[in-house]
């Protein structure tokens, strides 16, 4: 698999959410596990193929919101993006963020972009390059390692 991002989605009880999720097509690598005391994880593969990871924190959440640097979206590329979308609609009530994969896109397993908010897209991707980063287009940069996110202005 071509390196990627990984999603993680809060959740009030990482082993329920992961039984459900089961239910509505989903793959469990392995089982649910304890992150020392920062929370709980389950790991899925959903219904297309994708890998997504459910967090019940413990004593670490999403610390970090609404700043510069912070997550502010994530975008799912499937190959079947109505199938995607149902699973993910019936399981958490999201209505979108789901696209279909283009060809051009690096071959692989469907997977997530997660999108950073910043002050200057294009001076946070000057840093990127400078950091071993590749810029893709306008505000989607590849890390060292290949993975694919994206810069969006955040004010």
């Amino acid at each position: 698999m071509a390196p990627h991002w990984t999603a993680y989605v809060p959740v009030d009880d990482a082993d329920a959410t992961a039984v459900r999720a089961l239910q509505l097509g989903a793959t469990q690598p392995r089982p649910p596990f304890d992150v020392l005391d920062y929370g709980r994880v389950a790991t899925l593969r959903d219904p297309v193929g994708a890998i997504v990871s459910l967090w019940q924190p413990g004593s670490r959440g999403a610390e970090v919101t609404g700043a510069p640097g912070a997550l502010c979206a994530a975008e799912l590329a499937a190959p079947d993006p109505e199938r995607a979308a149902a699973f993910y609609r019936e399981l958490f009530g999201w209505s979108d963020g789901i696209r279909e994969q283009r060809d051009a896109e690096p071959a692989g397993a469907p997977n997530w972009t997660p999108y950073f908010g910043v002050g200057s897209v294009e001076r946070a991707t000057r840093e990127a390059e400078a950091a071993a980063g590749r810029r893709l287009g306008p505000g989607v940069v590849a890390d060292p390692l290949g993975a694919i996110f994206g810069l969006v202005e955040a004010g």
